[in-house]
C-alpha cells in the first residue's frame, strides 16, 4: 500500500525554481534514502511533504488523501478533521532535535500525544517510557536536553516522533549535527526501526548508511531525481554527476 505519494512537486523560492516536477511513491515498511549535494532540494522536498512549505505546484498525498494540490494556479489544502488526520500519519526528526529546553525528556515525549492527539496522560507516559527503554535512555526521562549530549537527544526526538505513531517517519540528516561516535548510537536505533518494518524516508550524507538500509535510494541533482533504484544500482551507476558525488565520499 502507497503511504506517500508526491505528483510533479515544484517549488519555488521568489522566481527561483528549486523543485523541478518530482515524483516519489513509498510504499508501506519501505526505506528511501534520499542523497545529493548540499542545494540539490533534498530538504526541500521534506518540508513539501511534511507541509512545512507550501508548494509551488503538484500534489502531496498520505495514505490515499491529498494533503496539497494545486489547480488552476490556486493550491486546494485539505482542511478540519481531514488534515489532522493525515499529519498524524506523519513524524518528522529534524537534524537539530528541535527539543524544549526547558522541558523535561518526558515531557518532550510526551507533550504532542497529550495536547494534539489528546491520549489520557497514564498512556501517553507508559508509552514514553517505553519508547526510551527501547532508545536505552530509560534513566533520564527527568533529564532536560541540555544535560544530554547529541546523540542522546536525538535519539530522544525519534522517541519523540514515534510516540505519535506514524505511518511514516521522515528524517533531515538527522546526524549531521553530531560528531562520529554519537552518529554511530543515532544510526544502530534508525537500523532497527527499518528492521521493525517502520516505513522511512531518510535525507542522508551518510553513503554506507544509505547502502545498507534503503531498498531504494534517490540521488538529486540540481532540483531533479536524478536517478533512482535498488542501492546497488545507485551506487554502481555511471551517471557522470552521481560518480563526481560520490567522488567526494571516497567512494
Amino acid at each position: 500500500m502507497s503511504i506517500l505519494e508526491i505528483k510533479g512537486l515544484k517549488k519555488s523560492f521568489g522566481g527561483l525554481e528549486v523543485l523541478h516536477g518530482i515524483d516519489i511513491t513509498v510504499q508501506d515498511g519501505e526505506v528511501v534514502s534520499i542523497i545529493g549535494r548540499s542545494g540539490s532540494g533534498k530538504t526541500t522536498i521534506l518540508r513539501c511533504a511534511t507541509l512545512l512549505e507550501d508548494i509551488t505546484e503538484g500534489s502531496v498525498s498520505f495514505l490515499g488523501k491529498c494533503a496539497v494540490r494545486s489547480e488552476g494556479g490556486k493550491l486546494i489544502k485539505a482542511s478540519g478533521n481531514e488534515l489532522r488526520d493525515i499529519k498524524s500519519s506523519f513524524s518528522l526528526v529534524f537534524q537539530s532535535f528541535n527539543l524544549f529546553p526547558h522541558r523535561s525528556i518526558l515531557e518532550n515525549i510526551t507533550d504532542a500525544p497529550i495536547r494534539v492527539n489528546h491520549r489520557p496522560k497514564g498512556e501517553a507516559y507508559e508509552k514514553a517510557r517505553e519508547l526510551l527503554r527501547k532508545m536505552g535512555l530509560e534513566e533520564k526521562e527527568r533529564a532536560y536536553p541540555c544535560e544530554l549530549s547529541g546523540g542522546q537527544c536525538q535519539r530522544v526526538a525519534i522517541a519523540r516522533a514515534l510516540a505519535m505513531d506514524p505511518r511514516i517517519l521522515f528524517f533531515d540528516e538527522p546526524t549531521s549535527a553530531l560528531d562520529p561516535e554519537l552518529t554511530a548510537e543515532v544510526l544502530r536505533v534508525i537500523k532497527s526501526l527499518a528492521k521493525a518494518g517502520i516505513t522511512m524516508v531518510i535525507v542522508t550524507h551518510e553513503m554506507q548508511f544509505a547502502k545498507e538500509i534503503s531498498n531504494r535510494v534517490l540521488f538529486m541533482d540540481r532540483g531533479v531525481i536524478a536517478l533512482e533504484g535498488a542501492p546497488d544500482q545507485v551506487f554502481s551507476s555511471e551517471h557522470p554527476r552521481m560518480k563526481e558525488f560520490l567522488s567526494g565520499y571516497g567512494s
